[in-house]
Parts: structure tokens; C-alpha cells; sequence
């Protein structure tokens, strides 16, 4: 056993999305990594690694998931992919493209969602890079739909920068329970004159999540 790449970045020349990018679900072409909740973290759902994510290598030892298409049966693991480090962080940080991390919380519960940019990208599906949100159990879900939509919630989405002053990118929230929802976000590699604008479309309020939050019940 060894860790092993799993995106862009990652690995020792070749990583797990690039050599499985034609088996996995087009809409699913990521790593799930399931965050079980107990008492110091209250989320109790999948952590997503996607080509658009920082460069992840993968520890030994641990547990991931995919979604496959369904007419594949195989997954494709290489010698290239190993990496001796038996001392790996559990999430580098390598590059990172310019993020946006909206969260949603409630009480002890949390959700987030990324888009992150980068001019190879486009404004539809990017397969290992655009990456479906995979719900667990979690009572509280946030989830981005793709600019150029298809109708599927997404945790991850790849956006191209050249355009960000002027993209408007659809936010839902499901939420079983109900009640006072936080809306927060962090703003990695941008500017510190880039505005995140939120629109509540049945309130008609905007808020710069980029200086305040935003609460909704």
C-alpha cells in the first residue's frame, strides 16, 4: 500500500482522475470522501476532490468513493500514481485556484459548495472538474447548478475567470428540518475588490458575502 495522486497536481507524473476520466459518471468525476459526524464535526457528509480542487495526494489506508458510468466495471490504478509519504497531510496545499467556499449552517449543522475558476474551463459540463453533489445524510444540503444548466446539483463547479464580473451562478439549499439558515463564504486567491454578490430571488435582497452573512429562515 502507498498514497497515491488524485488530481491535476498530484501524483508522480499521472494521477486516479486522469487515468479513470472515461470510466466515471461525466457528472460524478471526482472523489468522495465520506466525513461521518460525531462531536467535532457536525457536517455528516462527503468532502469532494475534483481536477478544479487543490492538488490532492490520497493517504494509504483510507476509504473513497466513485460513481461509475453504468457501462464500465473497472477501475484503473497505476505504479505512477504511488507516492512514498508515509507522513502525507490528509489534504495538500499545493496550487489553488482562485475559490469561492459559500456555506450554509444551522445549529451544528454545515454545508458548503465550491466554484472555483480557471480559464481553461467553461461554462457547461467540465468532466473531473464540474463534480455532482453525492448526498449523504445530512439534513442540510448546499449545492451550485451549472451556469449553463442540466438540472443536476453540483458541489464542485469550474467556472472560466475571464468572465466573473458577470456570472451569475444558480445556488439552491435543501433542507428537510427548516429553520434560521446562516449564509457565509470564503473567498480564496481572489481579489480583495472582488464582491460576492447573493441574491434571495423570492426576497429580492442582495448581500456582499464577502463582508457580511446573510440569515434566512
Amino acid at each position: 500500500t502507498s498514497a497515491i495522486g488524485i488530481n491535476d497536481g498530484s501524483g508522480n507524473g499521472t494521477n486516479f482522475l486522469f487515468e479513470n476520466k472515461d470510466n466515471l459518471d461525466l457528472t460524478y468525476g471526482a472523489i468522495y470522501v465520506w466525513d461521518k459526524s460525531d462531536e467535532s464535526n457536525g457536517e455528516d457528509n462527503y468532502s469532494v476532490y475534483s481536477n478544479a480542487s487543490p492538488a490532492y495526494d490520497f493517504q494509504q489506508g483510507q476509504a473513497f468513493m466513485i460513481k461509475m458510468k453504468n457501462s464500465v466495471n473497472q477501475v484503473i490504478f497505476k505504479s505512477e500514481m504511488q507516492i512514498h509519504n508515509p507522513g502525507l497531510e490528509l489534504k495538500s496545499t499545493k496550487s489553488v485556484w482562485p475559490t469561492i467556499k459559500l456555506a450554509a449552517s444551522f445549529a451544528a449543522q454545515k454545508s458548503s459548495t465550491i466554484i472555483a475558476f480557471n480559464n481553461g474551463m467553461t461554462k457547461g459540463l467540465d468532466p473531473t472538474y464540474d463534480a455532482g453533489l453525492l448526498k449523504g445524510s445530512s439534513n442540510l444540503a448546499v449545492y451550485s447548478r451549472l451556469v449553463e444548466d442540466m438540472g443536476i446539483p453540483f458541489a464542485i463547479q469550474a467556472l472560466p475567470i475571464i468572465d466573473i464580473n458577470s456570472t451569475i451562478v444558480p445556488i439552491g439549499l435543501d433542507f428537510k428540518t427548516g429553520g434560521e439558515v446562516t449564509f457565509s463564504a470564503e473567498l480564496i486567491n481572489l481579489s480583495s475588490e472582488c464582491q460576492l454578490i447573493l441574491e434571495a430571488k423570492l426576497s429580492k435582497i442582495f448581500t456582499d458575502l464577502s463582508q457580511k452573512i446573510y440569515k434566512v429562515s
